[in-house]
């Protein structure tokens, strides 16, 4: 029999081993990350700007070296597929952020830009380009879409067949005079539209050192150019999408289609672009409609925030956008009267049983009551 003192002993070790079962799990330090972009990233060099006197401050608040064009750089040809810039575009400040650093600090091929209707995917990528006189190719998607409209197709030019340049061709072999820029951004809208066909052939293209393969092209190297395109450095390529690409499980986006997920894995980088906060939707207004009252343009911003409120919680069928906003900034300003603007643009496109909340949203905002 064990003694007092054995006892009393392996009662202590019990407790003690309780004990030490209780302390935490000893904690590895976390390992210290050199940002990457402090190696090489100081404006300097004739053709280089910085972010922040393009875009403003960044999100991350750092800056960043960006290559700036004029529009004489480009072969004449290219020249008008420089879009113009947009009075009164504001930019995202993390969203721009994100696709710049894709565009020309990553070493990506292809980015993603999805988020509800009327958010800015089109636009976004297209005013960075703007900016810093980029050509940028845009080619919209749809279910019907043949492979032509972004690989190019042969046709009759000059009473006899030729080759017609597609949109992934003009972009990834557009490049400088002075050959500083090798390869311009080719913008697919609607991705999640693409036929299987179509986007199956895009991923090649889409992946980093991709290549693109133009098998409607003659095999006549001499008279049409290469069948297989080594695209410029510089090439990128931006897909925008309601959808993250997987299917529409909302049943808001009709036509869209699941993508193949080899399709989807060759895109290096996704971006939720979603409606903007009510200080920025306001001054986004403002710089369309530089002569409504900024008291008017936050009211409509309140109303939209109701209507989006509703539209998510599927009290309504229908919601606005930033640009359904402008539209009705616009009218509004024309007829001197908030509310025809709003029925205009609005209120009319709604089914019956829409039309009872979009009422009182404008009610609880304005005080007045719609006159229909």
């Amino acid at each position: 029999m064990a003694t007092k003192d054995q006892q009393m002993w392996e009662r202590l070790q019990r407790m003690q081993l309780e004990r030490d079962k209780m302390k935490p799990a000893k904690v590895e330090p976390e390992p210290s990350l050199e940002p990457r972009f402090d190696q090489s990233n100081e404006v300097t060099g004739e053709g280089n700007v910085s972010y922040a006197d393009k875009f403003g401050e960044s999100h991350s608040g750092r800056d960043y070296a960006l290559p700036q064009y004029s529009d004489e750089d480009w072969p004449k040809w290219a020249r008008e597929y420089i879009p113009e810039p947009i009075a009164g575009y504001v930019f995202p400040k993390k969203q721009t952020e994100d696709v710049v650093v894709g565009l020309f600090k990553l070493p990506m091929r292809a980015q993603l830009l999805h988020g509800p209707k009327g958010s800015g995917k089109s636009s976004l990528t297209e005013q960075v380009c703007a900016v810093l006189r980029i050509p940028f190719f845009r080619v919209n998607m749809s279910q019907d879409a043949e492979s032509g409209r972004i690989f190019g197709c042969v046709d009759v030019q000059d009473g006899s067949m030729g080759w017609v340049k597609g949109a992934a061709e003009m972009a990834a072999t557009c490049e400088t005079t002075d050959g500083r820029g090798h390869g311009a951004v080719l913008q697919v809208d609607e991705a999640d539209a693409c036929p299987p066909g179509i986007s199956i052939s895009m991923q090649w293209m889409l992946e980093k050192r991709g290549k693109i393969f133009l098998s409607d092209k003659p095999d006549n190297e001499a008279k049409y150019g290469p069948r297989q395109i080594v695209p410029g450095k510089d090439f990128r390529v931006i897909l925008t999408s309601n959808t993250q690409l997987q299917g529409d499980t909302t049943g808001k986006y009709r036509g869209t289609m699941v993508q193949n997920e080899a399709f989807i894995d060759r895109i290096s980088q996704s971006i939720f672009l979603g409606y903007m906060n009510e200080d920025h939707e306001v001054e986004v207004i403002r710089g369309n409609v530089p002569d409504v009252p900024k008291n008017i343009a936050r009211q409509m911003v309140s109303i939209a925030k109701l209507i989006r409120s509703s539209y998510d919680e599927q009290d309504m069928q229908y919601t606005m956008s930033p640009r359904g906003l402008i539209e009705w900034a616009e009218q509004t300003m024309f007829w001197g009267d908030i509310g025809r603007g709003y029925i205009n643009t609005f209120y009319a496109k709604l089914i019956d049983e829409d039309r009872a909340p979009a009422k009182e949203h404008f009610y609880s905002v304005t005080g007045k009551h719609l006159e229909v």
